[in-house]
């Protein structure tokens, strides 16, 4: 077995013993940030809070809280959307 193969063996080896953490890890990330986020454009906010995307427009003009971001896509604070819902 030449050098370059027992390298490729023992990375091999390495990465096996690692890709569980590396997936939990990354899982537990995800989730985290599934939790924790808080700003939402329009498809992620339709999908958060069940509905679709002409509902969230159909909200806005009835007053639901959103913002332009400064490349000018629509932003929604997830505190302040469960706010007008709750009042709506």
């Amino acid at each position: 077995m030449t050098i370059e193969q027992q390298i490729d063996q023992r990375v091999e080896e390495r990465l096996n013993e690692l890709l569980p953490q590396i997936t939990e890890k990354l899982r537990q990330e995800l989730i985290f940030k599934q939790t924790n986020q808080v700003m939402f454009n329009k498809k992620q906010l339709a999908e958060r809070i069940g509905k679709s995307t002409t509902t969230i427009y159909r909200y806005m003009k009835k007053g639901l809280p959103y913002r332009y971001t400064p490349t000018g896509s629509l932003e929604f604070d997830i505190r302040e959307v469960e706010k007008w819902l709750n009042k709506k």
